[in-house]
């Protein structure tokens, strides 16, 4: 039960603030509805499994894309699902030092909304790198 309050927690003033949507039509809030809900529900499960399986791999959760745009965030391989959502946390703000409280799912939100970027970023990258081997 407390996980379903923290979820709509995380839904409506935390971190995706669903309350703002402006739809036309109840069909079209649905549909946002049922993807903000899978975005806040992977935000909010990230946090929770990597405190309680940290050691499990970071392979299982994050996509291959997502994982190299994280090592290079970090200067490091990022091979643990611990050390993973520490990373996304990082790009969400959370400080990371040793006295810092622990993250939270607002903060991991933040950072998988910075890591989608970068990973859409670091696609058009490849995708050009491509073009200019067929061209030259």
């Amino acid at each position: 039960r407390w996980r379903v309050e923290l979820q709509h927690a995380q839904m409506k003033r935390e971190g995706l603030r669903v309350e703002r949507l402006q739809m036309k039509t109840a069909e079209a809030l649905m549909r946002a509805l049922a993807l903000y809900w899978v975005v806040g529900w992977r935000s909010m499960e990230l946090c929770y499994e990597a405190r309680e399986h940290p050691e499990l791999a970071a392979a299982e959760r994050f996509t291959a894309e997502e994982l190299q745009v994280l090592t290079v965030l970090r200067g490091s391989p990022v091979r643990t699902l611990g050390e993973a959502v520490a990373t996304v946390a990082k790009l969400g703000g959370w400080p990371g030092y040793r006295s810092s409280p622990p993250y939270g799912p607002k903060v991991v939100q933040w950072g998988l909304e910075k890591l989608g970027t970068m990973v859409a970023y670091h696609r058009m990258l490849n995708v050009g790198q491509l073009g200019n081997n067929d061209t030259g």
